[in-house]
């Protein structure tokens, strides 16, 4: 059997495929039907069911983030939800309780985290964006930055931090805040 590594795109996906199956054994989900949508980093696939309801799995990479950062994210995003009319997306319990579930297949080589969340409806705009669309992303954004500026975290809560990035990082950013204020 080939090291997962050197598939291709095709090959590493089908793989994950048989872990999202197997995953979804710890949700209370009858016969899903898989559909891939997304594999770079975090690998994600949207979830129907027969009697029309959606769901997103999304698996993570082993190296982009650790249990205790993505039960963070989890923690958060319920907080949101509840604390909120942000429309943000909702984890689904596993049978147990818990927020994501671990997973494993022989042909991987490492267990994956995997989180379920409700489908949101929508669409992406990444062209044709206009002033009312920057608008509202403007006005999610500041009430995010609200929740989260009084946001109490529970013990072990951790979150990734924008003041390390790498120097291209923050070359590129330093260079877009100086336009924007040049802009204004």
């Amino acid at each position: 059997m080939k090291p997962f590594e050197i598939l291709t795109n095709a090959g590493q996906l089908s793989r994950l495929r048989r872990l999202a199956a197997k995953a979804l054994t710890a949700y209370e989900i009858q016969r899903p039907r898989l559909t891939p949508l997304q594999h770079e980093g975090n690998t994600t696939f949207r979830v129907d069911l027969a009697n029309g309801e959606r769901y997103v799995l999304r698996i993570h990479h082993p190296s982009l983030r650790t249990v205790e950062a993505v039960q963070s994210e989890l923690i958060w995003l319920t907080a949101l939800r509840r604390e909120t009319e942000l429309v943000v997306p909702e984890p689904i319990p596993t049978r147990d309780g818990d927020l994501f579930t671990v997973a494993d297949v022989t042909e991987i080589p490492e267990p994956r985290i995997c989180v379920l969340f409700r489908w949101i409806p929508g669409r992406f705009l990444d062209v044709r964006l206009t002033p009312p669309h920057l608008e509202r992303v403007g006005t999610f954004m500041a009430r995010l930055q609200l929740h989260g500026a009084q946001f109490k975290p529970q013990h072990g809560f951790v979150r990734g931090r924008l003041d390390n990035l790498t120097e291209e990082a923050r070359r590129i950013a330093g260079r877009g805040a100086r336009e924007a204020l040049l802009r204004q």
